[in-house]
């Protein structure tokens, strides 16, 4: 009996820590990178842009898509019991105040967090929405796209389940040439000046295609034959986020110097005309003399 009863209690200590460990995975996430914060759900976020990588620009557009039987709605229509899906979009949130404030029955003090204007639509029970970020500073970012379903009646209104899905991505140092200019230049040296919109651990510039040469800032490039070249500035961040410029195109065109017969033609040109200029006036002399 007390083998029996062991094995019952060992059977019974098992099942409560499986249902304990389904319950944390739940709440934790789960193989989409959703992250349930309270209810059980099939409703599904994906974001599709920006991915996990550093990009080129600090403009990045936003793509994702929400699958769910709840109508995206913000409000209810006054029935007896209703059912909708409030949603958001925010940028660099700190994910567990977002937690907090979802996972809650009622409308918090300040509204729920939503600071990125988004268009969504609707496609049968999937729903796509897109934006475009501007203007993102260099360094780490996330995006968090959250959705709760929300159970209305007429005295009481109540969490039914919340999910949020969120994505890290990096901005690369911007850099600005303001030297060399697209034109043309009589002078062999040329200033490379730019500007980096915040901190670098290391500049590169490469020139016509050739390897990096590192510099600590503004420089002057000399000695460049005629022709024409091109140059491109490279930053990069303490995270090891590399940026590039724009590739400038400009030409060096300095004059050449005339070369020897040139300026020996040239002289014996003007003493000719002086020799012959010198005859015609002794003649004229030489006759009014006369």
């Amino acid at each position: 009996m007390e083998k029996k009863a062991l094995i019952t209690a060992a059977f019974i200590t098992v099942l409560l820590l499986s249902m304990v460990v389904g319950m944390c995975l739940v709440k934790e996430g789960n193989a989409n990178d959703n992250t349930v914060i309270y209810g059980n759900t099939n409703a599904k976020i994906t974001i599709q842009s920006p991915e996990n990588k550093t990009y080129k620009e600090n403009n990045v557009t936003l793509a994702f898509t929400i699958e769910s039987d709840v109508p995206p709605t913000e409000y209810f229509n006054g029935s007896v019991l209703d059912l909708c899906l409030r949603h958001g979009v925010v940028l660099d949130y700190d994910t567990a105040k977002l937690v907090d404030i979802l996972d809650t029955s009622t409308f918090p003090q300040g509204g729920f967090p939503d600071d990125v204007p988004i268009t969504l639509s609707a496609i049968g029970n999937r729903y796509v929405g897109n934006a475009t970020l501007t203007g993102l500073s260099h360094g780490s970012h996330n995006i968090t796209v959250w959705i709760r379903a929300e159970q209305y009646m007429i005295s009481y209104s109540g969490l039914v389940w919340a999910v949020f899905s969120t994505v890290s991505f990096s901005i690369p140092p911007q850099i600005t040439i303001l030297s060399p200019e697209t034109k043309a230049y009589n002078n062999s040296d040329v200033s490379l000046d730019f500007m980096v919109d915040g901190s670098f651990s290391e500049i590169e510039y490469s020139l016509d295609g050739q390897s990096n040469v590192t510099i600590n800032g503004n420089t002057t490039l000399t000695g460049l034959p005629n022709g024409d070249h091109n140059i491109t500035v490279y930053a990069t961040d303490q995270f090891g986020n590399a940026g590039a410029s724009e590739t400038i195109n400009f030409t060096i065109a300095v004059p050449e110097p005339e070369s020897f017969p040139t300026i020996l033609v040239a002289v014996t040109a003007s003493v000719t005309s002086l020799a012959i200029v010198g005859v015609g006036l002794l003649i004229y002399f030489k006759k009014r003399k006369r």
